[in-house]
This record gives C-alpha cells, structure tokens and sequence, in this order.
C-alpha cells in the first residue's frame, strides 16, 4: 500500500554483478551462492535487468533495504509499471474472452467498471503484490507472463513465444 519495493532479488543481484565486475575469472556461482551463500538463483543474464538500471541512475537503484535515495527508485518504478501492465493483460483477456463466449451479448455496459474490478483484483492478489513488496524480479514475470497470455489469446505466437523467451532470460 505503500507503492514502495524492497530489494529481495535487488541485493543478490547487485553482489552477483560486483562478483562479475572484479573477479571475472572467478566462477560466478561457486563463490556467490557456494562460498558467500547469497541466494543468487538467476542465471546471469537476469543481471542485464539491474545493469540497465544502474545505467540509468545508480543512485536511484535500491539494492538494499536502506534506500537513502530519490524517492521513487527506479525498480520501484518498473515494478509499478509491471503491476499496470498485469492489469492491463488480465482486463484485455477479460474483454476478449466476454466477447467470444457470447458474441451475441452487447458487453459494452460496465466497459468503464470491468478494468477498475480487474485493477483491484490484481492490487489485491497477493502473489503479485508480495513480488512487489518484497522486491523481486517476480513482478517483471507476471508481467511478462500475462502479456504472453494476451498475445496468444490475439493469435500473435510469436510475441507470446517472445515474451516465455524473456522470461527464461530472467528464471528458467
């Protein structure tokens, strides 16, 4: 509720990409996850995410739970637009499937109501939400996710088979 993230998945990725940066001979897991236990799951193309953000502004990257910044951080601000864009998917699929379950029905009474339901709906459902909150690179997933859902709905294999892709770059 209070529209700011935390730095769960932020923190391991930010000492994945120093181990990178200064030991690059070094292998990346055996000394993050084995030697230093930081849960370090991701593959390291996922790090392409923060390094984009550290690019951007690296004062505005929250990699920690002391975020002495601008506020909002830049991650914070992505993960909003994840959220919107989950939304946005589930309320476009919503429309779609109305629309072929009944295409004799004119469903354009409640058009306006229908997205707000859904918005409160994703605001509410706690998968999304927690990702948020927490900090994780979960919220870029379910937007990605929803939005492949959307594209395969529209017939658009490709951008959906794009999308699943993008994902496997962030979590196989």
């Amino acid at each position: 509720l209070r529209g700011e993230g935390g730095d769960d998945s932020w923190g391991a990725m930010q000492v994945a990409l120093d181990h990178v940066d200064e030991l690059p001979d070094v292998p990346l897991y055996t000394k993050v996850f084995f030697t230093d236990h930081f849960r370090f799951q991701y593959p390291p193309s996922a790090l392409f995410g923060l390094k984009a953000m550290l690019a951007i502004d690296p004062e505005r990257v929250q990699i920690n739970d002391v975020y002495d910044g601008t506020w909002p951080a830049i991650n914070t601000v992505v993960g909003w637009l994840c959220i919107a864009l989950t939304a946005i998917a589930a309320a476009a699929l919503l429309e779609l499937s109305l629309a072929s379950l009944r295409p004799d029905v004119d469903w354009r009474q409640l058009r306006l109501v229908r997205p707000v339901f859904v918005g409160g709906l994703t605001l509410t459902f706690y998968p999304v939400v927690k990702a948020f909150t927490l900090g994780q690179i979960q919220v870029w997933i379910n937007a990605l996710f929803a939005l492949s859902l959307l594209a395969w709905a529209l017939g658009w294999r490709f951008a959906a088979g794009a999308l699943i892709g993008a994902i496997s770059l962030i979590k196989p």
